[in-house]
C-alpha cells in the first residue's frame, strides 16, 4: 500500500488553497501542463493499482507537499529537512 496525494490540472482558485502545491511540468515528471498536488485528497492505495510510473518530482517539490501535508494534517515534520526529503526514496515491501 502507498499513500498518494492525487495531482490535477491547474485551476486559478487552487493558488487560494494553502493544501494545494503547484508542479511545473518538466521532461523529468512527464507533466504536459501546470498541475496541483492536492493534500487534501491524499488516498492510500494498493500496489497492483499502481499502473505505470510516469516522471518523479524534485526534492522541492516533494518538500512543499510534505509541507502541505503537516498545515492540513497537523504531522509534525519538524525532523525532516531538505536534504533528507531528497535523499529518501519508497523501499519496496
Amino acid at each position: 500500500m502507498r499513500v498518494c496525494v492525487p495531482l490535477t490540472s491547474f485551476q486559478a482558485e487552487h493558488a487560494l488553497l494553502a493544501w494545494c502545491v503547484f508542479i511545473e511540468p518538466t521532461t523529468d515528471n512527464g507533466l504536459s501542463r501546470l498541475s496541483t498536488a492536492e493534500t487534501s485528497r491524499i488516498r492510500a492505495l494498493s500496489i497492483g493499482r499502481l499502473q505505470e510510473k510516469r516522471g518523479h518530482i524534485n526534492a522541492a517539490e516533494l518538500y512543499a507537499i510534505g509541507v502541505a501535508l503537516n498545515d492540513a494534517l497537523g504531522f509534525d515534520l519538524t525532523h525532516i529537512s531538505r536534504v533528507s526529503a531528497a535523499a529518501s526514496s519508497p523501499s519496496p515491501r
